[in-house]
């Protein structure tokens, strides 16, 4: 059961002038009589709501469409599975799962709460007064109850865990987001509100969450089951080039991004300790020490060594590279990040530079007649047209390389980003969400996790809470500073280890 028929009808039911102040907070719409917000406390106000950034219509449409799908629990699960539309021939295996007949909500889960509940938060909606306030308290408390210790994963999990963060990237970047969220609410708690402890709570227990799955070599672990499949897959890749094997094992299993897991936990701990939270200083030391293997200080390139088999992951490993920069730009005292910030912009003049290099056409080469004129040269032009493909991993990749660059004063840093987010606004659909073409192959692999292997039980493709989450909140970082005057010169070489 999800609040639907009451945010939806309220929502269409207001003129555009009868909007509140921060238009958001009527997505909610007006909460029935008897139903209160809960209540100040008697002796602390709560802190003044910071003014919220000025929405652009693809934010206010995704987050009016997000609004919708709350289930009354106060979280948010994958879509909707809409029924099969198509006659089904041939026997149903024994193993299968029930027939979907009618619309089936998924049930809420961490990354999808947290993620939307950070986007609501990050937009200027507050969860202590106005229209907004009691569903984001509602989500709060789904938030509490979804980061309870999870139980044994006995080779299931399509209720109790997110198939995309699962599947694509790790398990523990669920806890990540949820800190996150947490973290944006505690910012707009004031100290003794009722709900501030709460958050307190259960920051330190997400963080010791994170603290205690990590390994030894900084990285997060892998899901089991996707890593074994991967492990399969490298293993008979001899045999389906052979043709000696059928077909591969989840032949269409998504490719996972384990940096990008990595680097969205770190910010996440980093950006607890810079709000005060307790976090142990080997937990990020190790994690730091391990993704420093992505930059190279004396040229200051980012991404790592590239091999024919990780080489489609580079930008991924870049985004994670430069956003660790910024990480530890913002985290150093600002008598000396001077240093941390040269360290940085160089890898931002690397990392440009290899953009250009990759995405500009290559010259003419002589005539092969000599009689034949030479074509002129083209006059040269700044202007990249950069491929923008949207996917739940591209996305958190592109949210880690803009806010990497919020204080870059490289000539390219203000349009990359500006030209990522329009791209990514163009392709909102028209329910106002995003769509990932990979969550079906999650989804393949987690339907199949759950005993059923029919495909007649797949979800159809549809509009994803968590990649429009991502999405809005991409969509909200602020852009890099315009210049003022010629362009900055390049960084000098020599890096701050």
């Amino acid at each position: 059961m999800i609040r639907t028929t009451l945010l939806l009808a309220t929502l269409a039911a207001l003129p555009t002038d009868a909007l509140d102040p921060n238009p958001l907070e009527s997505k909610y719409g007006r909460l029935p009589k008897g139903v209160a917000v809960e209540p100040k406390p008697a002796t602390t106000r709560p802190a003044e709501a910071p003014p919220g950034p000025v929405l652009a219509d693809p934010v206010r449409r995704a987050l009016t469409y997000l609004g919708g799908a709350q289930h009354e629990t106060g979280g948010w699960g994958h879509f909707v599975v809409k029924p099969l539309n198509r006659p089904r021939t041939g026997p149903r295996p024994a193993n299968a799962l029930p027939l979907i007949t009618k619309d089936l909500h998924f049930p809420p889960n961490l990354a999808e709460t947290a993620a939307v509940a950070a986007a609501f938060l990050e937009a200027g909606v507050s969860p202590t007064t106005g229209e907004g306030a009691a569903p984001l308290q509602k989500a709060l408390h789904a938030l509490r109850a979804l980061s309870a210790p999870p139980v044994a994963d006995r080779d299931r999990g399509i209720v109790e865990r997110c198939a995309v963060t699962r599947a694509m990237l790790k398990p523990d970047v669920d806890a990540a987001l949820a800190l996150d969220a947490v973290l944006a609410y505690r910012a707009r708690l004031a100290a003794g509100h009722p709900a501030r402890e709460a958050a307190d709570n259960l920051a330190g227990l997400l963080v010791a969450r994170l603290h205690g799955a990590q390994e030894d070599g900084g990285a997060w672990p892998p899901d089991f089951k996707a890593d074994g499949i991967l492990q399969v897959n490298a293993r008979r890749a001899p045999q389906y080039a052979k043709g000696t094997a059928a077909r591969a094992y989840f032949d269409a299993f998504p490719r996972p991004a384990p940096a990008l897991a990595d680097a969205c936990i770190v910010r996440s701990l980093f950006n607890a300790r810079r709000a005060g939270v307790d976090v142990p200083r080997e937990t990020l030391g190790r994690a730091i020490a391990l993704l420093a293997d992505l930059h190279d200080p004396a040229t200051g390139a980012t991404g790592g060594p590239e091999t024919p088999d990780n080489q489609p992951r580079a930008f991924h490993r870049a985004a994670a590279a430069l956003n660790l920069l910024h990480q530890l730009a913002r985290a150093t005292p600002p008598h000396e990040r001077a240093d941390r910030q040269r360290t940085l912009d160089r890898a931002h003049d690397a990392f440009f530079k290899k953009l250009r290099d990759a995405h500009t056409p290559k010259p003419l080469g002589p005539p092969r007649n000599p009689l034949d004129a030479r074509p002129k040269a083209a006059k040269p032009d700044r202007a990249l047209s950069i491929p923008v493909p949207i996917s739940t991993v591209e996305v958190l990749a592109y949210f880690l390389l803009i806010e990497s660059l919020q204080d870059s004063a490289h000539p390219d840093a203000r349009p990359v980003a500006a030209g990522i987010t329009q791209a990514l606004a163009s392709r909102q659909r028209d329910d106002r969400g995003w769509t990932d073409p990979n969550v079906d192959d999650a989804l393949t692999f987690h339907w199949a996790l759950h005993g059923g292997v029919d495909t007649d039980n797949l979800p159809p493709r549809s509009t994803n809470h968590l990649l429009t989450a991502l999405t809005v909140r991409t969509l909200l970082l602020p852009h890099p500073p315009e210049l003022a005057g010629p362009p900055r010169a390049p960084a000098a070489p020599g890096a701050v280890p």
